[in-house]
């Protein structure tokens, strides 16, 4: 008798443990930057992170790639140009101003590399700041790069390049309709349906400079993971391109003011 009951609670053990395991074959690291898994993250509790609002915006003009945004209801202003070029590379200029404040993203960027389109805005209530998704150019295309901005401070947080699947690319479908943002204490987590997006592909390392964050894939969404607790104003890559906060690689010396 006690037999039996020793084998029938071997069974119930085994496939309570068989039960957990396919439960986290859902999640699993498809780019792992860190070979540290101490420091990995629980992408199961993603629903009870931060869900950041994404803020309604005025777009009041756009033209050749350029436009101006007005976020009225955040006091942004928001607006793009090209304030240098030649054989070899561009400048973008985004300037934002917030209440008053004015901020300027500089972009010295690759000539076949491609401009900004009118970003998307998500806003963290619980610790008033926001983030700035970039399409680049066109909503439908290459890519995308993200700011956080908190305390009057722009941080560059990285560039990815997702493309679309071809289903996809000729709709109306924008970034904003099916992206998500959440925030924890040390991360910004970036949300987009696997069904739209190639997370992976082998094009994807001829651009380095367009692989920041790190890919996990949970259930049918990929996440990208920025990491918060290092925040950076600008990035400086090794062909000699840079971006992020003017003003900031100004006061370090990095650049010289441009006319």
């Amino acid at each position: 008798m006690k037999k039996n009951i020793v084998i029938l609670l071997y069974f119930a053990l085994f496939q309570n443990c068989k039960g957990r395991i396919e439960k986290q074959k859902e999640i699993y690291p498809i780019q792992k930057k860190s070979n540290n898994s101490s420091t990995r993250l629980n992408y199961r509790d993603i629903d009870s992170y931060c869900s950041l609002e994404n803020i309604i915006c005025e777009l009041k003009e756009s033209r050749n790639g350029f436009y101006k945004l007005n976020c009225d209801n955040h006091n942004f202003r928001i607006s793009n140009s090209i304030i240098k070029s030649d054989e070899k590379n561009q400048i973008e200029f985004i300037s934002i101003k917030f209440n008053d404040i004015d901020n300027t993203i500089i972009r010295n960027i690759n000539i076949s590399d491609l401009i900004s389109s009118k970003p998307y805005i998500y806003y963290n209530k619980n610790n008033n700041s926001y983030v700035f998704l970039f399409p680049l150019i066109g909503e439908y295309n290459f890519g995308w790069f993200v700011y956080y901005y908190k305390d009057n401070k722009f941080y560059f947080l990285g560039r990815r390049i997702t493309y679309w699947k071809p289903e996809f690319e000729e709709t109306k479908t924008s970034y904003k309709d099916f992206t998500k943002i959440y925030q924890n204490k040390s991360s910004l987590f970036i949300e987009m349906p696997a069904k739209i997006i190639i997370g992976e592909d082998k094009e994807y390392q001829s651009y380095p400079n367009d692989l920041d964050g790190e890919l996990t894939l949970k259930g049918e969404n990929y996440l990208f993971e920025f990491k918060l607790n290092d925040l950076k104003s600008y990035k400086l890559y090794n062909d000699g391109c840079y971006e992020g906060d003017y003003n900031k690689m100004i006061y370090d010396n990095v650049i010289k003011p441009i006319n």
